[in-house]
């Protein structure tokens, strides 16, 4: 291994969490974007939106529901792994930073879920209830068990944003897994 190895593998780790970060705010763009589609705003002063959010209830879903209800779950599973491979990067070479970075994961993605739905007070015929932050902490939690049960899966994720260099010391920090 020559000498400027580590300056290399030094500077992939920062393209990696680059484009990481990148493609997490590209998905919490398509997050944001879904969530409110069809835009069809609704003039609410924000004391009337905070009211009508203080009062926000779980709702008893039925058959149909249930379906976007695993939606949700679903769709904060990438959010949140992008979140991990963020934050966390290639490596958590600590115990005490693996544990801010999942507390940071977890506080961004639950925030990412309260703001959603928040927001959809002023877009109809969006529902407000709390089901939604609840499935999409329930896919954040889902998420983190697979990260931290499969190696493998982050290792193909983060393959994903290999610089294909094909030099050793680049390839190397995805193989730290």
């Amino acid at each position: 291994m020559d000498e400027s190895c580590p300056e290399r593998r030094e500077a992939a780790y920062a393209q990696h969490r680059g484009r990481t970060g990148l493609a997490f705010l590209a998905y919490l763009a398509f997050v944001v974007y879904g969530s409110l589609v069809p835009f069809d705003y609704r003039d609410h002063s924000l004391h009337h939106a905070l009211e009508q959010f203080r009062h926000i209830a779980y709702l008893n879903l039925g058959v149909a529901s249930r379906a976007a209800w695993i939606a949700n779950i679903v769709l904060y599973v990438p959010l949140a792994f992008l979140a991990c491979a963020w934050i966390l990067g290639l490596r958590a070479d600590s115990r005490f930073r693996r544990t801010l970075g999942v507390l940071f994961m977890f506080a961004l993605c639950g925030g990412v879920a309260v703001a959603v739905e928040f927001t959809q007070i002023f877009f109809a015929p969006r529902t407000v209830s709390l089901n939604d932050p609840l499935a999409e902490t329930l896919g954040t939690v889902v998420c983190r068990a697979i990260w931290d049960s499969d190696a493998r899966l982050k290792e193909i994720g983060f393959d994903f944003f290999d610089t294909a260099s094909g030099d050793a010391c680049t390839l190397a920090p995805n193989r730290l897994w």
